[in-house]
């Protein structure tokens, strides 16, 4: 009975070390398993060196506090403005920063980076990922990523340069050589994600700082998410700087709805930076003007009928006449008379209608 006893409790003591041995030996696998390196095939190390995250967004405090900024800077009446309203009884307010107001709070800053369906003339850039299908003699769906040395490896053909081409130009050529390399086999592709850019923004913002953001992003996508452009700052010259290349953009054409082509689309780089400097030579638009207020000008180019339209033309039907006073040092002089459409506008003019 005894020796019975002793061999039930020997088998309970291997059926334990058995057991622990089993769970140490899983443990040490799962563990080996999740610290394991990625596969460094083409694909998948191109997918995570040169895809990047989506931008993670800001904390609900970092949030509240650039909010804070944003909306003191616009609350807060600028030199320029109360120079204009000590000689004016209509309250006079720069015309164009509203907008960064009105939109910075609402702008998605984590707006979804895919997209299944993208204009041709979108350039392409390393790490965007495009989707290919393959119907016919051959039946197949991968992905493929825009190389660090800007080409695209495909397995029927020989590797394309995409970096800097427009997507139509990469789509006519996958075609043409799918036409050629592949039997009976029709080739569909379409832009599966998009690259990020970093895009730096200096000087006369609310929030300056370097920004990940999508390569589709504009130039007023950008100032938005770095707080919008303050009222010490030009509207009529941001400035774009992709390495030697510099543009300058006029962002009334935009905010005004005037005629005439406002680049402010498809201009931004990997490591381009905005500038935006202080304010222009300006002017005041009173009484009847639809949008009475203080303009931005560009001296010995901009004139009475430019003054106009960025005012809105006037609230009313009927003729109106202009009439400008010139500020010089102190005084107010009244004796310059009616202003005619083609007049050149002068740094402190007032306009009367």
């Amino acid at each position: 009975m005894n020796n019975i006893k002793i061999i039930s409790s020997h088998r309970k003591s291997i059926i334990f070390f058995a057991t622990l041995f089993i769970i140490l030996i899983y443990a040490g696998y799962s563990q080996s398993q999740s610290q394991q390196s990625p596969s460094m095939n083409s694909t998948n190390f191109n997918s995570t060196i040169y895809n990047e995250l989506p931008p993670r967004g800001f904390s609900d405090k970092e949030q509240k506090l650039r909010n804070l900024i944003v909306d003191q800077e616009y609350k807060t009446i600028s030199k320029i403005e109360k120079y204009y309203n000590k000689k004016n009884k209509d309250y006079l307010k720069l015309q164009g920063y509203e907008y960064f107001k009105n939109n910075f709070q609402f702008y998605d800053y984590q707006r979804p980076l895919t997209t299944g369906s993208l204009q041709d003339e979108y350039v392409m850039g390393i790490g965007d990922v495009l989707n290919f299908v393959l119907q016919g003699g051959r039946n197949e769906n991968f992905k493929k990523t825009v190389n660090k040395d800007g080409l695209l490896y495909l397995d029927f053909t020989t590797p394309i340069s995409a970096l800097g081409r427009t997507f139509g130009d990469i789509k006519k050529e996958v075609y043409a050589r799918g036409k050629n390399s592949l039997t009976e086999t029709e080739v569909y592709i379409s832009v599966d994600r998009i690259r990020n850019i970093n895009v730096e923004v200096t000087g006369e913002v609310n929030l300056p700082g370097s920004y990940n953001v999508s390569s589709l992003s504009s130039v007023l996508d950008v100032l938005l998410i770095a707080g919008g452009i303050k009222k010490s700052g030009t509207l009529r010259r941001v400035k774009v700087i992709n390495g030697k290349k510099v543009e300058y953009i006029d962002l009334y054409q935009f905010l005004f709805g005037l005629e005439g082509d406002v680049q402010v689309q498809n201009i931004l780089n990997n490591k381009s930076i905005i500038v935006v400097s202080p304010i222009g030579k300006t002017v005041a638009a009173s009484g009847s003007f639809l949008r009475g207020g203080i303009y931005e000008i560009l001296e010995n180019s901009d004139n009475v009928k430019n003054l106009t339209n960025y005012a809105g033309g006037f609230s009313e039907p009927g003729n109106f006449f202009i009439t400008r006073q010139s500020v010089l040092a102190k005084n107010l002089k009244n004796n310059v008379g009616i202003a005619q459409k083609n007049d050149k506008l002068r740094d402190g003019d007032v306009f009367f209608s």
